[in-house]
């Protein structure tokens, strides 16, 4: 049986999730490509078909974005991760 996750990483997790959904459609893929698919910056550029010069302008706006729509939730300390 799988642990169930605790309490307290099940919200984290939650609000993280919420908050890339409120990102634009093209941030939001280029991140999840690049973080969540473990896809290198190459391989991300080639899947959206665009320069790898584009992912990383793409990445750079997509982690601004995210790390303020979590401030914005009151999730603080987040940029050693984000």
């Amino acid at each position: 049986m799988a642990r169930q996750p605790m309490p307290a990483a099940r919200q984290c997790r939650e609000v993280i999730v919420e908050c890339l959904a409120g990102l634009a459609h093209r941030q939001r893929i280029a991140l999840s490509l690049y973080y969540f698919s473990e896809a290198s910056g190459p391989q991300a550029a080639r899947m959206l078909d665009i320069p790898v010069a584009a992912l990383e302008a793409l990445l750079v706006r997509g982690r601004r974005a995210l790390k303020e729509a979590l401030a914005a939730r009151g999730v603080t300390g987040v940029e050693d991760i984000v």
